[in-house]
């Protein structure tokens, strides 16, 4: 584990506070208390300028300035209703305050079966945490890959988030110059585990070229190469829905039995994987996380952030 710094133990001591003031609070008071203050703070002006930038460049051919801060404001409130979710998850599962419908279980249990393991695909869409929580309640273990956060201190408490419940943690430095990460990846693999990953940050100039919204945008390929390397099937699964019940959809495996290379099969897994994630941004682009410099490893399209100085 890497030495934490003063500011790091400071970092993690105001996260220790707040999480232990939180857990005080009823969370139907949190809830709504977390929702107001994710919208303060893009009224404050956190990260504002990028989220901006982002719905302008994916939505703004279609949707006016007014609808595009209405949906911005949105982003941050349901960011906000997350954190406290989770925060109080023990709570909301026991006593059924958060309702789920999964669909497409069959797709998971068929991949399953086949004793390769198998890849999910997923995104920074909805509470996935929550919905992850629940699914080992069904009896699914899950493992996550995370990757490593600055603060030595926070990086361990999130591995512990993910791994509630019983799901586990693959930590990683990257996708890419991390021999270990990987190998640890593979592993989980040829063990039959269901590996799962959000793929959606972008990945820097080694990461694969693809679109999103039309416009270029560079996304991991390392877990659709891992996934042909093992024989696994790749699914996609998203969460939807923030207030009521929450829709996890698992949906059919990406189709690769064409594919000539394991280049163009990890191009398809991913051609595929950013189409059907685009028609669930679109749907309720509220729900997706908008703060993330999502073009920003393209050049021309990292402007967009320098132009608006964000």
């Amino acid at each position: 584990m890497r030495r934490p710094t003063l500011a790091h133990s400071a970092e993690y001591l105001l996260l220790r506070s707040l999480w232990a003031a939180a857990s005080r609070v009823p969370s139907s008071g949190l809830l709504r208390a977390f929702e107001a203050l994710g919208a303060l703070l893009f009224r404050m002006g956190l990260r504002r300028d990028v989220v901006m930038a982002n719905l302008r460049a994916a939505l703004g051919e279609t949707h006016p300035e007014p609808e595009l801060r209405r949906i911005a404001i949105g982003c941050y409130a349901r960011l906000g209703r997350a954190i406290a979710e989770i925060v109080r998850s023990d709570e909301l599962m026991r006593t059924g305050k958060v309702a789920f419908d999964v669909s497409g279980l069959e797709f998971l249990d068929a991949a399953l079966r086949g004793g390769r393991g198998v890849v999910v695909l997923t995104a920074h869409l909805g509470n996935f945490l929550l919905c992850g929580f629940h699914l080992r309640n069904l009896g699914y273990r899950l493992a996550y890959v995370a990757k490593r956060m600055n603060n030595p201190k926070i990086d361990e408490e999130i591995q512990k988030i993910y791994a509630t419940g019983g799901n586990t943690v693959i930590p990683i430095r990257g996708f890419r110059n991390d021999p270990r990460g990987g190998l640890r990846i593979f592993r989980a693999l040829k063990n039959g585990e269901a590996v799962v990953v959000l793929n959606d940050q972008d990945a820097g100039a080694g990461g694969y070229q693809g679109r999103f919204f039309g416009l270029p945008t560079s996304i991991p390929s390392g877990p659709a190469a891992f996934a042909c390397r093992a024989g696994a099937a790749v699914l996609t699964a998203f969460v939807s829905g923030t207030v009521g019940k929450r829709r996890v959809e698992f949906q059919p495996p990406i189709d690769i039995s064409g594919a000539g290379s394991e280049e163009e099969a990890v191009a398809r897994i991913l051609d595929e994987y950013s189409t059907r994630l685009e028609e669930k941004v679109r749907a309720c682009p509220e729900d997706y996380f908008w703060l993330h410099k999502k073009w920003k490893s393209v050049p021309g399209i990292r402007a967009i952030y320098e132009r608006r100085g964000a």
